[in-house]
């Protein structure tokens, strides 16, 4: 019997993450053990709110130490809100970019998001459906309406496809690097027919492998329909005239030409990070995270730091683009984030904490490891501490070598042990040995179940496990013939 199959025996477990209410639990093993119960139990979907990056990306982690990684979805965005820094800007809208496709096309059942990004504007589902363009061999397509169209999804036009969110055209040869794929692929036409698809490597312009169709998404998250683009010169125009009434005329120079400069490149359909403060403005309708997972079971967790990091992040994005104003950078009236309130009630979706509010309140009990082994006898002291409490104790090691000296260790004091699958309880002794990758270990006090992990026994730092980076860019140059006027050249220093 696993883990999981014994929680789901126990009554004293709660099933909460389809319901509604409040439950105590810790905000990062808690929530994820709980998430990957209810994952194993039932086929329901859930959106999970963290406070900050940090958060998300710890319970992404955790959770996908337990179930299937492909259904799960980490969504991000920087709450640094005057950092930006352009790779990493690159980096989390081509995963948003890739996580937004997902849902459409229902894949993934668990989705992480931290506050900033559940609360970023998102263009409309069926706007983003309509920026994706599918192509296949043999079909026919009008390639300058086809080139527009990348343009108009934000991909930028090249000499030569280096990088994620980019294409670049030769004659009937069309180059394009999709987030959605780990390489680019080369279009080529025969008139106005696809005569083949194939994916190619960058570093060697070789292609790898033929496909009979694509699916390219758009380049950027800030999407706009043909209508509201027509229409944003008009809105940003208005407010623009109000504000000359209150700056001095220096200031409203400076205001004017960057709001004309903006505009332009609005009309153009280039949609960059410089243009999405102007998206809460321009949409006719607000989209979020939440239109993409609309059947999904919302979980706010730690309702506390949620509420405090929403009023942080409104304070400092109004502060923020207040000082921009100021100093005849940007229009008045702009935003950056919607507040979450506006986007889902609080009492139609499940909130949790670490500390009891009401006698209504559900627990699961989960205790983090308080112990750390500086030296081998100190990993069999923790071990036997939790034998001395009659408890299962599962040591789920990363790599053979732990394994072994665990092994011997316990060999030496004639201590009984079993190997076992991934979270597979021992049945005919009291410890089970697992080569399984989890981060931290954990305690049920209520099933007297520990796991031990490489962090509590061999104080090694355990590595977090990222989100695939959609983003790819770079290669190393067999000659120095590749390279083109204004390409970017890094060398490695011996």
């Amino acid at each position: 019997m696993n883990l999981f199959e014994k929680l789901k025996k126990l009554k004293s477990t709660p099933s909460l993450l389809n319901k509604k209410g409040h439950f105590v639990v810790d905000d990062s093993i808690g929530i994820s053990l709980l998430t990957a119960l209810n994952y194993y139990e039932n086929n329901g979907k859930y959106l999970l709110i963290t406070s900050n990056l940090y958060k998300a990306q710890n319970i992404y982690s955790l959770i996908t130490s337990f179930v299937n990684k492909e259904d799960v979805l980490l969504f991000p965005s920087d709450e640094l809100i005057r950092a930006e820094t352009l790779a990493q800007t690159k980096e989390m809208t081509a995963h948003r970019l890739y996580v937004l496709n997902e849902l459409l096309n229902r894949r993934g059942r668990i989705v992480i998001a931290n506050i900033a990004s559940a609360t970023r504007y998102l263009p409309n589902p069926e706007t983003f459906k309509d920026h994706t363009i599918d192509l296949k061999v043999g079909g026919h397509y009008n390639i300058h309406e086809l080139k527009k169209r990348l343009v108009q999804a934000g991909y930028l036009l090249v000499n030569k496809v280096d990088q994620s969110l980019q294409f670049a055209s030769r004659g009937d040869i069309l180059d394009i690097f999709s987030v959605n794929y780990d390489k680019p692929v080369r279009i080529e036409f025969f008139d106005d027919e696809v005569e083949s698809i194939r994916i190619f490597e960058i570093s060697t312009q070789m292609s790898i492998k033929n496909i009979e169709n694509v699916t390219i998404l758009p380049a950027s998250d800030i999407i706009l329909s043909e209508e509201e683009v027509a229409e944003s010169g008009k809105k940003i125009y208005d407010i623009l005239e109000n504000d000359q009434k209150h700056l001095d005329y220096g200031t409203f120079e400076r205001l004017r030409d960057s709001t004309v400069e903006d505009v332009t490149k609005i009309m153009e359909g280039r949609f960059d990070e410089r243009i999405y403060k102007y998206y809460g403005l321009l949409s006719n309708q607000r989209f979020s995270i939440f239109d993409y997972c609309k059947d999904y079971n919302k979980v706010l967790i730690d309702e506390p730091t949620i509420e405090h990091s929403n009023s942080l992040l409104q304070d400092e994005s109004f502060n923020y683009l207040s000082e921009l104003h100021e100093n005849g950078k940007i229009i008045s009236h702009l935003e950056m984030f919607q507040d979450i309130h506006r986007l889902i009630n609080f009492k139609q979706c499940l909130t949790t904490s670490e500390l009891i509010k009401s006698n209504d309140d559900e627990t699961f009990n989960v205790r983090a490891i308080p112990y750390q082994a500086s030296k081998s006898t100190d990993a069999i002291n923790i071990i036997h501490n939790y034998l001395n409490q009659e408890a299962l104790v599962c040591i789920c090691l990363s790599n053979h070598e732990h394994i072994n000296a665990v092994q011997e260790q316990l060999n030496k004091l004639v201590i009984p042990f079993e190997f076992t699958k991934e979270f597979e309880l021992p049945s005919k002794t009291k410890i089970g040995i697992s080569l399984t990758n989890l981060n931290t270990g954990f305690y049920l006090p209520d099933q007297n179940i520990v796991f031990l992990t490489c962090k509590e026994l061999f104080s090694e730092k355990v590595r977090v496990a990222r989100f695939d980076s959609r983003f790819k860019e770079g290669t190393i140059l067999k000659s120095y013939e590749d390279l083109t006027p204004g390409d970017y050249v890094v060398h490695e220093y011996q």
